[in-house]
């Protein structure tokens, strides 16, 4: 088979993706509402309500969600007015950023057209591996490119940081690129905090401090424009950290992480491996036969990933490969990274390490794996020959993603929220507190698909039950600003843990042979005083 024709057929691939990936958006966003896509939904519409990307009356988490979606998101849905429609289209178009950026990055590297197309349909795979979490799927097509894609304008800026660096060493850096990764960094300095700055410059910095120390004279550091140009990157991303921490009072998540303790080292250590698996798409959590299709589209990414880990250490060990800028840039963020996440625990209570802080890993890998092709693979085999599988292994792994992502669907929960919004619409109660864990993501769907009634969720804190936030308003938490006639929403299964005075207070107007209760009060409930039912 030709060259010509292998091009065709990668191209028809890329267009494939891009076209499931739109039809995704577009169709099915309404009915994977997980745990954190409900929470940058929400946050969009709010945003758009307040007019204001910092909101009042709100419980923010892990981030402010400015170097996600949700800005692009809240302008489209000023115009569309639907928010499944605009965060998907923000979706859409910050994927084609991504796209944009990778061939770009890619670019930069010695390779073949054939290798680069093969590298951004892999980096562009959804990567399921066969099991997709409805509840709260964090997996990399879930926080990249569909649902909530909480890490795509990350590794936006992540991206920006390299090429910008890489031109820089290479002279011939463009400033309105570098004006643009500056500001972008600071605003993700201001969001998020010191992740940008942990994971893409300060590995380009130490990098730089050690090469031009090998030179024995200052006059090196003072003329290497690219270790300037990321110290520069570093003091503004502190001081999008110091708005964010002194004039905001709000420290990030990624500020607390600690060191693993000496008897965890080696529990973290293969933590991080299989972290690296899962957001590769080659091991999943669930049992899966192998010779299904989930099952062979798991062995395909499993090979993948495997080829692209070996493809570090032949990166590292090749003298030629290493004498290029671009390879530096790569490896000096890589081993930092895998460092970094060695030494400090993201695993937040799990025995897998946290998937999203491992993609910059995953996609540098990619390229590992294209530079090992290039220069080893290609000589043994034949390079139309070897194109010809990894398309084939890019449209099974594909096309098994869909196929997992359309039949994990939650239409049930999505339809029993349509009822019981229904009922509430029919009552002239403003709040709805929804009781327990079981009403978790019930509750959090209902915010997103109904914005006349103000949602609350309370659980048992232990020592009493408590308004539950993540991500979500605290507006009307005082009753004291309410007095009027709420709802109470429970399951059967969480009857026991409600207290007595709430049925005492209530009448029953609906139910549903699931377990679904609504309560109408005709006034709010008193207790609610520092976010405690008594």
């Amino acid at each position: 088979m030709s060259k010509r024709s292998i091009r065709l057929i990668l191209y028809v691939i890329l267009g494939f993706q891009a076209v499931m990936l739109i039809y995704l958006n577009l169709t099915q966003l309404s009915l994977h509402l997980g745990h954190d896509t409900t929470v940058y939904l929400f946050q969009t519409i709010t945003s758009w309500q307040q007019k204001k990307l910092l909101l009042d009356n709100w419980m923010y988490q892990t981030t402010f969600g400015i170097d996600s979606p949700v800005p692009l998101a809240t302008l489209i849905y000023g115009i569309v007015k639907d928010v499944f429609v605009a965060y998907g289209l923000a979706n859409v178009i910050l994927t084609g950023i991504f796209a944009f950026l990778l061939w770009k990055l890619i670019g930069r590297f010695e390779l073949s057209v054939e290798t680069k197309l093969v590298i951004l349909n892999l980096s562009l795979g959804l990567h399921f591996g066969g099991y997709y979490m409805v509840f709260n799927s964090l997996d990399y097509g879930s926080v990249m490119f569909i649902d909530c894609g909480a890490y795509i304008v990350k590794t936006i800026i992540t991206f920006l940081v390299m090429i910008s660096s890489i031109d820089l060493l290479k002279g011939k850096a463009n400033k309105v690129m570098l004006g643009i990764t500056a500001a972008l960094v600071l605003v993700s300095g201001i969001s998020s905090g010191y992740w940008i700055l942990v994971t893409a410059v300060v590995p380009i910095i130490i990098w730089r401090i050690g090469y031009d120390a090998m030179s024995k004279s200052f006059k090196a550091f003072k003329e290497d424009k690219t270790l300037i140009f990321n110290v520069v990157l570093a003091v503004i991303s502190v001081f999008g950290q110091f708005l964010m921490v002194v004039c905001f009072d709000h420290p990030t998540i990624d500020s607390a992480m600690k060191m693993v303790k000496l008897q965890d080292f080696w529990s973290n250590l293969g933590s991080v491996l299989m972290g690296y698996m899962e957001v590769s798409g080659a091991l999943c959590p669930a049992d899966r036969q192998l010779l299904s299709f989930d099952g062979i589209a798991m062995l395909i990414l499993f090979i993948v990933a495997i080829l692209a880990l070996f493809s570090f250490i032949f990166v590292m060990r090749d003298k030629e490969s290493l004498a290029d800028k671009s390879v530096q840039v790569m490896m000096a963020v890589v081993i930092e990274n895998f460092f970094l996440f060695t030494v400090c625990s993201a695993k937040w209570g799990s025995l897998i390490y946290e998937v999203r802080y491992l993609i910059i890993l995953y996609l540098m890998s990619l390229i590992a794996l294209g530079i090992f092709f290039e220069k080893k693979m290609y000589k043994i085999y034949n390079k139309e020959a070897l194109a010809l599988l990894a398309s084939a292994g890019i449209i099974i792994s594909s096309v098994n993603s869909f196929c997992v992502y359309m039949r994990s669907s939650d239409i049930p929960g999505v339809e029993r929220c349509h009822d019981l919004i229904d009922v509430i619409d029919s009552t002239d109660a403003k709040i709805v507190y929804n009781f327990g864990k079981v009403m978790l993501v019930d509750c959090r769907e209902m915010r997103v698909l109904d914005t006349d009634h103000v949602y609350k969720l309370v659980v048992d804190a232990g020592m009493g039950h408590m308004v539950y936030h993540f991500g979500d308003t605290t507006y009307l938490d005082d009753p004291a600003e309410y007095s009027g006639p709420v709802l109470f929403i429970y399951n059967d299964s969480e009857t026991e843990d409600i207290p007595e005075h709430i049925f005492e207070d209530s009448t029953e107007i609906y139910s549903t042979d699931d377990g679904y209760h609504v309560l109408y009060l005709d006034h709010n409930i008193d207790d609610f005083y520092s976010e405690y039912i008594m």
